[in-house]
């Protein structure tokens, strides 16, 4: 299955804007995109991000390991958006820096933790995380009723359009 995302740039400024705030002790931000998906054909899928949630100030939990841990009433409030909506979520969080970017090990096994989850409440749609760098980002989704991640293609459109990741 060919999955692309199609971000609008507007969109994409947006969650770097919010993302690079500072907070009292976290070293980054994070929050939940929520989108739309579409079948274009039987062998592609369409995510189209419409909504954006960041993760509250009094959420985020103390921790010097790793650059933001978050606390289980955001994972409720996500999930129970995600059932009442039947929209996509990706976990979200900024690389502060520009072109390509991918996910840490810690951003890996959290995606692949709150996936299943996240598949229970809003079954039809695929879940998973984006990483976003300043001018691109890349994504990893669990599909509905899949036994392996898949990396999507992400498009930024706008002028001028940018393809953040190859075709798969």
């Amino acid at each position: 299955m060919i999955v692309t995302i199609r971000c609008p740039r507007t969109f994409h400024a947006g969650l770097v804007t919010d993302l690079e705030r500072r907070h009292a002790f976290a070293y980054e931000r994070v929050g939940w995109v929520f989108a739309k998906t579409s079948s274009a054909t039987e062998n592609e899928m369409l995510l189209f991000p419409v909504e954006y949630v960041p993760v509250k100030d009094s959420d985020y939990v103390r921790d010097d390991v790793v650059g933001a841990r978050f606390n289980t009433a955001s994972i409720r409030a996500a999930l129970q958006h995600a059932r009442n909506t039947g929209l996509s979520c990706l976990q979200t969080h900024l690389h502060d820096h520009w072109g390509h970017t991918a996910f840490s090990r810690v951003d890996i096994n959290t995606i692949d933790n709150l996936a299943p989850s996240f598949g229970a409440m809003a079954p039809k749609a695929p879940h998973g995380g984006l990483v976003l760098s300043r001018d691109s980002a890349a994504a990893r989704l669990w599909l509905p009723g899949g036994a392996a991640p898949a990396t999507p293609r992400i498009v930024l459109i706008g002028f001028p359009m940018f393809f953040a990741t190859e075709t798969p």
